[in-house]
C-alpha cells in the first residue's frame, strides 16, 4: 500500500512541477506583440548614445557607440550580419549619435566633450563605410536627427539645421538651446528645443521659410530634470514628450499637445494604459499620425514586471493604440525605430548593454519568432526556482493549517490511553478533516481572495482546488491512519505530523507558485 501511495505522491508532484513548467514556457515563447517579432542580438557595446538605422540598398546600417568606438554593422533584411566596422569616436562620452544620408554618402555625427567644451564631431563615409572626410563643430549644446536627411546642431548663438540631401542650410537664431528634438514628413521639418529652464519653442522650414514659435513653459520641482526629448506632429496639433527625471532617476513623461495655430496648448503626465513608468520617449513618425516609442514598464505574466520597449499612436491629448516591442528579461531602453525595425539597448550591467534589433515584418517574425533553446532553458531554471520559493512559503502559506493540526494533535496525546482503539481511530480521523478545513480555508482565502487575479484559467474555479486538495489530503490521511493503526499503542504525534508534512509539500507545491 505505501508503494502505492508513493506513486501517488510522485505523481502528483510531476504533475504540478508539468504545470508549472508549461505555465512559464507558454508564457516565455511569447513575442512582445502581434505586432512585433522577438528580438536578435546584433552585438554587446558600453553604449551612452541611441543606436541608429539607415538603409542602405536592401540591407541596412546599425550604428552605435561602444566606449571609445563608434560601431558600424551592416545587416540584411533579417538581421544577419554582413559587414562590421569601427570608428574612433575620440572619447568614450559619446552623446547624441546621427546617422544620414544624402542618398549617396553617409553622415555619422555624434557629440564629445573636451575639459567641459562640446564639439560635434560628423565623419563623411562612402558605400563602403570608408571615411571620406571629417568636419567638427565647436561650441556646441545639442544636436538632434531629423529624418534621414538632416540634422540639427545647437550652438551658443543659433541652431544650424543641415540638410545633406538637398545641400541647405538653415539658421535659427536662438541663444544656447538644449534638448533638441525633430520631426519630417512631406518635406516640412519641425524641431523644438528649450531655452534656459522651462520655455519649449519649435521651428518650422516649410518651402525654405523658416518660422519659430512658442510652445509652453513646463514647470518642475526642485529636484526634477529634463531627460529625453521627442517631437512630432499630424495635420492639427504637434506633440512634444519631454521626460521628467527626480532626482536623476526615470520618472514619467510629461505631454505638451500644442495647436500648429499658436492658439494653444496643454500640458499633463503622459498615461499609456495601464503603464505606471515610461521614460526614453523617442519619434516613430509624423504627418499622418503622431506615433513614438519610449521604455516602458509591463506586466509579463500576471505578477512579473519588466522594463520594455513600447510603441504608441497619439490623436490630440489621447492615446489610440499602443503594442509592445521588446520582452526582454534585462531593462530596454534607447529605442530607435527605423522603416518597421526598432533598435535598442539591453542592459546587461556594468555599463555594458546589448545592441538588439527587432521587426513588424512577416519575414522576420516569421524566422524569429520560433521557439530557442535559450527558452527552454530559461522556462526550466524559473520553475526550479520557482519550486524551490514554494517550499520556503511554508511559514507563510501553510503555517495556519499546520499549527491547527499540531495543536489539536497534541491535545489528542494527553487522553488517547483512555480511549479504545476504534475511537483513537476515528479521533485521528476528526483531527485530520478539522485540519483539512483550516487549509482548505486558508488556500481560498489567499489563493482565491487575495491572488485570484494570479492564477491561470484552468484553476481559476474554486471547485477545482478543492478538489485537488481532498485528492492530496485523501492520499496522505490514508498514509497517516495506516501508520497510527499499525502503531496504536504509541504517539500519534509522529504519524500524523508525517502525513501532514507532505500534505503541506503537495499542496504548496500546486498553489505558492502562482503567487509568488
Amino acid at each position: 500500500m505505501k508503494k502505492k501511495l508513493l506513486l501517488g505522491y510522485l505523481i502528483i508532484a510531476v504533475l504540478a512541477i508539468f504545470m508549472h513548467y508549461k505555465t512559464i514556457y507558454d508564457e516565455i515563447i511569447k513575442p512582445p506583440s502581434d505586432k512585433w517579432s522577438k528580438e536578435v542580438e546584433i552585438s554587446k557595446a558600453k553604449s551612452k548614445s541611441y543606436p541608429k538605422v539607415l538603409k542602405m540598398g536592401e540591407n541596412y546600417l546599425i550604428a552605435f557607440d561602444d566606449g571609445q568606438n563608434i560601431n558600424l554593422v551592416t545587416i540584411d533584411k533579417l538581421g544577419n550580419k554582413i559587414k562590421e566596422k569601427s570608428i574612433d569616436a575620440m572619447d568614450e562620452m559619446v552623446r547624441s549619435l546621427s546617422l544620414i544620408t544624402d542618398g549617396k554618402n553617409i553622415y555619422l555625427s555624434w557629440i564629445i566633450s573636451n575639459s567641459g567644451v562640446k564639439s560635434l564631431i560628423q565623419a563623411k563615409l562612402d558605400g563602403n563605410l570608408n571615411v571620406l572626410n571629417t568636419n567638427q563643430y565647436f561650441n556646441v549644446y545639442d544636436s538632434a536627427q531629423i529624418g534621414d536627411n538632416a540634422i540639427a546642431i545647437s550652438t551658443i548663438d543659433r541652431i544650424e539645421i543641415l540638410d545633406v540631401k538637398n545641400n541647405k542650410k538653415y539658421t535659427i537664431n536662438e541663444n544656447r538651446a538644449t534638448h533638441l528634438a525633430g520631426a519630417e514628413a512631406n518635406g516640412k521639418i519641425m524641431i523644438s528645443y528649450l531655452i534656459g529652464e522651462n520655455e519649449f519653442k519649435y521651428a518650422t522650414i516649410d518651402d525654405g521659410e523658416v518660422k519659430a514659435e512658442y510652445i509652453g513653459t513646463v514647470g518642475k520641482g526642485v529636484f526634477d530634470s529634463f531627460g529625453d526629448v521627442a517631437l512630432s506632429f499630424d495635420k492639427n496639433y504637434g506633440y512634444l514628450l519631454v521626460e521628467n527625471k527626480v532626482k536623476g532617476q526615470f520618472g514619467n513623461i510629461i505631454a505638451i499637445v500644442f495647436n500648429l495655430d499658436g492658439s494653444n496648448y496643454n500640458i499633463s503626465k503622459l498615461k499609456v494604459g495601464y503603464i505606471r513608468y515610461l521614460y526614453n520617449p523617442q519619434t516613430v513618425s509624423a504627418g499622418e499620425g503622431a506615433v513614438f516609442v519610449a521604455g516602458s514598464e509591463r506586466k509579463v505574466g500576471k505578477k512579473d514586471e519588466q522594463y520594455d520597449i513600447v510603441e504608441f499612436l497619439m490623436d490630440g491629448e489621447e492615446i489610440k493604440e499602443y503594442n509592445y516591442i521588446s520582452k526582454t528579461s534585462k531593462p530596454s531602453m534607447m529605442p530607435y525605430y527605423y522603416d518597421n525595425y526598432v533598435a535598442f539597448a539591453e542592459y546587461l550591467g556594468d555599463g555594458v548593454y546589448k545592441i538588439n534589433l527587432t521587426s513588424s515584418t512577416d519575414e522576420f517574425k516569421g524566422i524569429h519568432n520560433r521557439v530557442r533553446p535559450i527558452e527552454r532553458l530559461e522556462a526550466f531554471y524559473k520553475t526550479v526556482i520557482t519550486i524551490i520559493n514554494s517550499l520556503l512559503y511554508i511559514f507563510i502559506y501553510g503555517i495556519s493549517w499546520i499549527f491547527v493540526g499540531l495543536l489539536l494533535v497534541s491535545i489528542f496525546m494527553f487522553f488517547q490511553y483512555s480511549l479504545k482503539d476504534s475511537k483513537k481511530l476515528l479521533t485521528f480521523i476528526l483531527i485530520y478533516l478539522i485540519t483539512f478545513i483550516a487549509k482548505i480555508y486558508t488556500v481560498y482565502r489567499i489563493s482565491y481572495i487575495t491572488f485570484g487575479n494570479l492564477l491561470p484559467s484552468y484553476m481559476a474555479n474554486i471547485l477545482i482546488g478543492i478538489l485537488i486538495n481532498i485528492i492530496i489530503s485523501l492520499l496522505t490521511l490514508k498514509h497517516g491512519y495506516d501508520d497510527y493503526k499499525n502503531n496504536i499503542f504509541e504517539s500519534p504525534f509522529m504519524p500524523f505530523s508525517k502525513a501532514l508534512v507532505i500534505d503541506t509539500f503537495l499542496t504548496q507545491l500546486i498553489f505558492v507558485p502562482f503567487i509568488i
